[in-house]
């Protein structure tokens, strides 16, 4: 029992090897030399299997025969069906080209349509355009018709014609009267402007700049204004200084608020002159400053005398402020959103409303008398 229960596991190894042949035999691809060579032992395997067979007796060798030709017959299927699916490719492949094939005698077609809607056109033009009439030194005039090439210019230039409006046409459409002509003249008055020695431009062009540091702060400069030659600035150390532009010096330092500078403004002698006669203990010929803080103050300084004129309490942290010549007034804006108006003769409060989460920037129309606060 033992050497037939051998000789069946050996069958099965033999039939093993037979499948992965054929299954060789019937891929797409270049064999390798292994492959090659299994292949080449197909006939010596088979002729193994038919001996060890016929040692197991007839009715075995007949069963097991019967269920290799089985297995034969199915790799033959599986080969039939590859076949089948190569066909249909190939038919699938030949398909689109013919369609491809289709296409490109439409696009043939329609161009050889198109050139002859185009001889049609050049031959309408050569029937409605008058020959040419050239002279010569005899006096005699020769008729010329256009060439074909002449034809196709001149109806290109008729087509461009038709399609450009006119200039007239053009200025009707963008806007009602004469505006390009308009802003045409505008544009060459205002490059002869530009141009003309002394206009701001010329000045901005040929003008030369010198760069001077200033060290005085110990920390951020959040605010700056300057006037004639003077320079005042303050910062996040609580100090406002006044420069010298003309020196390039530090002129004074005031130590007054306890919180970050956020605006100055340096007021003109107009308004100082005006000042004077209004402010009480305010010296003759004093240059005046104004500051404010997140401290919830306004100052007035006197940079003449170095002194601290006015403080205003504002019970809000001051981000910005503006100022009204003339009338005195003093505009400020508060983080939390509050714009107020100060008395700067009094130092009383005039007006507050809450207008915004947070004012961060207030400008002064100082000719109409309103401020923008954003």
């Amino acid at each position: 029992m033992a050497s037939e229960s051998d000789t069946y596991s050996f069958i099965r190894k033999l039939r093993k090897k037979l499948r992965q042949i054929e299954r060789l035999e019937t891929v797409n691809r270049v064999l390798t030399d292994e492959e090659k060579l299994k292949v080449s032992r197909k006939e010596d395997l088979r002729n193994t299997l038919h001996e060890k067979l016929s040692e197991l007796g007839d009715e075995s060798f007949e069963e097991n025969n019967f269920s290799f030709e089985t297995q034969q017959s199915s790799f033959e299927s599986a080969a039939v069906d590859d076949l089948l699916n190569n066909s249909e490719e190939q038919t699938r492949l030949k398909d689109q080209s013919e369609e491809v094939k289709e296409l490109k005698m439409k696009r043939k077609a329609n161009e050889a349509e198109e050139e002859s809607e185009n001889e049609e056109t050049v031959s309408r033009l050569d029937e409605t355009i008058p020959p040419k009439v050239s002279k010569t030194g005899d006096g005699a005039g020769d008729n010329k018709v256009p060439s074909p090439s002449t034809a196709k210019a001149e109806l290109l230039t008729l087509k461009q014609r038709k399609e450009s409006p006119s200039p007239k046409q053009a200025s009707e459409t963008s806007k009602p009267g004469k505006t390009n002509s308009q802003t045409t003249k505008f544009s060459k008055s205002t490059s002869q402007s530009s141009s003309k020695p002394g206009s701001p431009a010329s000045i901005w062009a040929t003008a030369k700049f010198s760069v001077h540091v200033f060290e005085g702060h110990n920390d951020l400069i959040g605010a700056v204004d300057c006037l004639g030659d003077t320079i005042i600035s303050g910062g996040r150390d609580t100090m406002v200084k006044i420069w010298n532009m003309e020196n390039k010096e530090e002129q004074h330092s005031f130590g007054g608020h306890t919180g970050t500078v956020t605006s100055v403004k340096l007021l003109d002698s107009i308004e100082n002159r005006r000042l004077e006669n209004v402010v009480d203990d305010l010296p003759e010929g004093c240059q005046l400053a104004l500051s404010s803080s997140l401290d919830c103050s306004i100052k007035l300084w006197c940079i003449s005398s170095a002194t601290m004129v006015r403080s205003m309490y504002t019970y809000n942290p001051v981000t910005c402020m503006g100022y009204f010549p003339g009338v005195g007034y003093i505009v400020s804006g508060s983080d939390g959103g509050k714009v107020e108006l100060w008395d700067i003769e009094s130092g009383n409060n005039l007006f507050s409303t809450l207008a915004h989460d947070s004012v961060t920037c207030i400008w002064v129309s100082v000719q109409q008398t309103k401020a923008i606060i954003n």
